[in-house]
């Protein structure tokens, strides 16, 4: 059998050209954290519909001012992430990320260092640990959102780990004020211990 270079070169030109994005999440996924995967630039790939096997999981159910919190994504290797915190039902990611694991780095979404991407396509898994700092006020109850992309073809949107509990800006008890009322009392106490 005589083979020819067009029988090997021919069929490279009808394979589907595809687009991902292996160093990290695009602006343009910011808010509706879908990857925006495509085949020749013009047929999406959709998110998977089905169960995730993944699980985001936080190392508290509640958070303060300054307090850091670890997240680990559970259930296997994946390539790509989009990691954000939100109110939930919100659009605007909140509070800051830390020292992102290897093949990792943080982005800006809103505000630096609020969003956490892939930086390659090499694989992560639950030893990868991501540290998020809050903002310096409570803002109530949040949600850490993740996009997971166990590879090109395969990707889950907006998984969402337990509510994250924090008080309403303003519902927290004035540490000052609690000092002053207690140096106030014991003074208070002592003074009337001596008559």
């Amino acid at each position: 059998m005589k083979l020819s270079v067009e029988t090997f070169v021919l069929p490279v030109f009808f394979l589907p050209l595809v687009y991902g994005y292996s160093t990290g999440a695009p602006q343009s996924s910011c808010v509706v954290m879908t990857p925006g995967h495509t085949i020749d630039s013009t047929y999406p790939i959709y998110p998977q519909e089905g169960p995730s096997p993944y699980t985001i999981s936080p190392n508290a159910t509640t958070y303060e001012p300054g307090q850091v919190l670890t997240v680990t994504v559970e259930g296997g290797n994946y390539e790509g992430i989009l990691l954000q915190v939100r109110k939930p039902g919100g659009s605007t990611p909140i509070g800051t990320w830390l020292n992102p694991p290897n093949n990792t780095k943080v982005m800006q979404c809103t505000n630096a260092d609020d969003s956490v991407t892939h930086s390659n396509s090499i694989h992560k898994n639950e030893a990868a640990v991501y540290t998020w700092v809050p903002p310096d006020d409570t803002v109530g109850d949040v949600q850490i959102l993740a996009t997971v992309a166990k590879d090109f073809n395969q990707f889950w949107v907006k998984l969402e780990s337990t509510r994250i509990s924090g008080a309403e800006i303003g519902t927290r008890p004035n540490v000052l004020l609690v000092i002053a009322v207690s140096v106030l009392y014991h003074i208070f106490l002592e003074t009337h211990r001596r008559v």
